[in-house]
């Protein structure tokens, strides 16, 4: 299995490009180089909120700088997921002395918040969601700091209630990872793979790694604790072509077992393909013809169309009956492509063919 090894989340070394046709470009630096002049001036109160307590420095801190603000998440989300090995090894000369610091603070604020993983933020008990009227707030887009450069292909949300961590994948051929809070939504991580056109990107239910596939019969992983992004060696029906001519071993429609061990994989007439995960090495285990519908248990669904600008609907499904109060004429979703919700519904993401995730706050389900 051929890999890419990627600089640290804390540097911005130049592009590169591996024999496996994967090219790194990160993004995030310990001064980023998207700035927004309104942050300095932004007032954020993280005593407040229960979800954002974990970031007081002292018990009573309370109102902080949005620049600050945004620093103190992308600390937390790089404590809860350890600092990549390559991260550590020696540098270049010309970059140890401006990284020293940072790798100094990111150890220590890695053994602070690794040692209350028990107290990470999570929902309180919660009513039951009504039906008729929603409780929904527009937030900043979610990768407002990084457009993609076409359609939004995927988007999906971090499995773990604690990592409050985003995906977004598009017609550029880059995946990228941002922090999420509905204010400032920092980038964390962008991959680039100039050989895939990228129709999917999952995390696996263990949230440690991201599948992303395309109209190829290959597909490729990323490590987000080694930072490697590797390629498949070969298809999973055991061909090494480029492309894949009859859509039927395309696996841009798939999705992970709860358990993560099985992913199935969507061919053509119905078809699902089961292809086993916990190997080591996935290949095609079973196939079966789907004639039934799929159920779901949750409070919510979101319907979309692409064919018509605006074309969404939530619905509450104990009562089988859409929101009527949103979304509004003036609601700005243009050509939605994907959607998906947190994992406790407090936030609905929305992709769609202008490169942008529009992002939305269900206060249903925030902390009180």
């Amino acid at each position: 299995m051929k890999e890419t090894r990627s600089s640290s989340f804390l540097t911005a070394e130049a592009l590169k490009t591996s024999s496996s046709g994967v090219s790194r470009r990160p993004e995030l630096t310990s001064t980023s180089k998207w700035v927004d002049p309104d942050d300095e001036e932004l007032r954020i109160s993280i005593a407040s909120d229960k979800r954002l307590r974990k970031l007081r420095k002292t018990q009573d801190e309370d109102i902080i700088a949005g620049n600050e603000y945004e620093q103190r998440l992308r600390n937390q989300f790089e404590a809860i997921n350890p600092v990549p090995q390559w991260a550590n090894k020696s540098r270049k000369k010309r970059r140890r002395d401006e990284m020293e610091d940072d790798d100094k603070l990111l150890s220590r604020v890695e053994k602070i918040i690794n040692t209350n993983t028990s107290d990470a933020i999570l929902p309180s008990t919660r009513h039951t969601l009504e039906k008729g009227i929603i409780d929904i707030e527009r937030l900043r887009d979610g990768n407002q700091v990084s457009k993609t450069e076409g359609d939004i292909k995927a988007v999906m949300f971090h499995p773990s209630p604690s990592v409050s961590v985003m995906l977004s994948a598009g017609g550029d051929r880059r995946l990228k990872l941002f922090t999420v809070d509905g204010k400032t939504n920092p980038l964390l991580q962008t991959v680039h793979i100039p050989s895939l056109p990228i129709g999917s990107a999952v995390f696996h239910p263990s949230g440690s790694t991201v599948l992303l596939t395309g109209p190829r019969p290959f597909f490729f992983r990323y490590d987000l604790q080694s930072g490697v992004c590797s390629k498949s060696p070969r298809g999973l029906w055991g061909t090494f072509t480029s492309k894949v001519d009859d859509g039927e071993h395309s696996l841009e429609i798939s999705a992970f077992s709860p358990a993560g061990d099985v992913l199935a994989v969507a061919g053509r007439q119905g078809r699902i393909y089961l292809v086993d995960w916990k190997s080591g090495s996935p290949q095609v285990i079973a196939s079966f013809k789907m004639n039934t519908p799929v159920k779901s248990f949750s409070e919510l669904l979101v319907m979309s169309s692409r064919v018509k600008k605006d074309q969404l609907r939530l619905v509450h499904l104990p009562s089988l009956s859409v929101f009527s109060n949103w979304p509004t004429f003036n609601s700005p979703l243009g050509r939605i492509n994907t959607s998906a919700f947190s994992p406790n519904s407090e936030y609905l993401a929305i992709g769609n063919t202008g490169g942008r995730v529009l992002l939305y706050g269900l206060h249903h389900y925030w902390n009180k």
